[in-house]
């Protein structure tokens, strides 16, 4: 019976160039993942913020001194 044995460290074989490919989109998508979920989040903080303005009594003089 023959083996082959592989070189691990081998930067040039497709498989490891795919892993490289896969782990830098990976990254990327994270990255783009995080940026919207804080961008959510601002929006629903200031969405809330909104809606305490519009309960309260005052609101309509506060839209107009915000405007």
């Amino acid at each position: 019976m023959k083996f082959v044995e592989l070189d691990s460290n081998s930067n040039s074989s497709p498989y490891n160039k795919k892993k490289e490919d896969l782990e830098k989109r990976n990254e990327e998508i994270s990255m783009k993942y995080n940026e919207s979920n804080n961008l959510l989040k601002t929006v629903v903080t200031q969405f809330s913020e909104f809606l305490d303005v519009m309960r309260n009594e005052n609101a309509l003089v506060q839209l107009i001194d915000a405007a």
